[in-house]
Formats: C-alpha cells, sequence, structure tokens
C-alpha cells in the first residue's frame, strides 16, 4: 500500500508545491499539462496557460519547481469556476474521483470566503485565478496518476 501525508499546519502549502512535490515524487505531469493546455477553452478571461517544470535547491534540498505562467483578464466567480469544472470533466474524462474532490475543493473554498465576508455570495479576489482551477483539478488528479488516490 502506497500512503502520502500532506500536513501543512506548520507553515502552509500552495496549490503549486503540492503539484511540484508529487511530480517530485516521480509522477508523471502530462496530465497537468494537458488541463493547463485545455483551461483556456473552459474559463471565462483566460487566454493561456503554460507550465514549467524546474529543478531547484532550496538550503541544501532538491525539488522540482511548477512555474505557473498564465495570461488572463478580468476576475471569475465560483460559477465559472463549478460550470469550467463540467466542461473540463467531459474534455479529459475525469474520473469520479478527481471531479469529486475538485468540486468539494471548490463548495470549501465557497465556504471560506463567504465566512471570512460574512455573506452570501462568495467573492474570490485573488482565488479568482485561473491558477485556483488548476490546482484544484490537478492535485487530484495527479494524486491519481501516481497510485495515491484514496484517503481516509
Amino acid at each position: 500500500m502506497r500512503a502520502l501525508l500532506v500536513d501543512p499546519s506548520a507553515s502552509g502549502v500552495s496549490g503549486d508545491m503540492l503539484l511540484s512535490a508529487l511530480i517530485d515524487m516521480g509522477v508523471d505531469p502530462k496530465p497537468l499539462l494537458r488541463l493547463a493546455e485545455a483551461l483556456p477553452k473552459h474559463l471565462r478571461g483566460v487566454r493561456a496557460v503554460k507550465l514549467e517544470f524546474r529543478k531547484v535547491s532550496r538550503a541544501g534540498i532538491s525539488a522540482t519547481s511548477t512555474l505557473i505562467m498564465i495570461e488572463e483578464e478580468g476576475e471569475r466567480e465560483l460559477s465559472d469556476f463549478y460550470s469550467a469544472l463540467e466542461r473540463l470533466r467531459e474534455e479529459l474524462s475525469l474520473s469520479k474521483y478527481v471531479y469529486e474532490r475538485a468540486r468539494r475543493a471548490l463548495e470549501l473554498l465557497e465556504e471560506a470566503e463567504k465566512h471570512v465576508h460574512r455573506g452570501a455570495h462568495a467573492h474570490l479576489h485573488e482565488l479568482g485565478s485561473a491558477d485556483t482551477l488548476l490546482d484544484v483539478v490537478g492535485f487530484p488528479l495527479l494524486l491519481e496518476r501516481g497510485g495515491l488516490a484514496g484517503y481516509r
């Protein structure tokens, strides 16, 4: 049995860092590249998404760094992300596992935004970037690809 424990409680973790860690573990990044290529077709205001993987060294530790370059304009609402997720599910044949985790991540973001801003409407601010959808779909996609799709 393979297991992965992610505990960001000490200092937090970005989506880019999670994706990079899985790639560093040997997970093939091709599904992530296909996702990046598909995003502009399905998410309003996004012209291009490019990914670059680099080997870096920090404090003597070698790791992969994922650089996400996005050409986009305007802000998006959560409804844009939900709609794009449905279309990505179809185009990329996302599994039930990937789809459900990505959808749940969007729901949690929505709940957090409503709580922070004390309102019925969740406004994404900095989370309105295509980077957010790349992270919430890409992480379970790579988990699945790496044989780590399952949790308790």
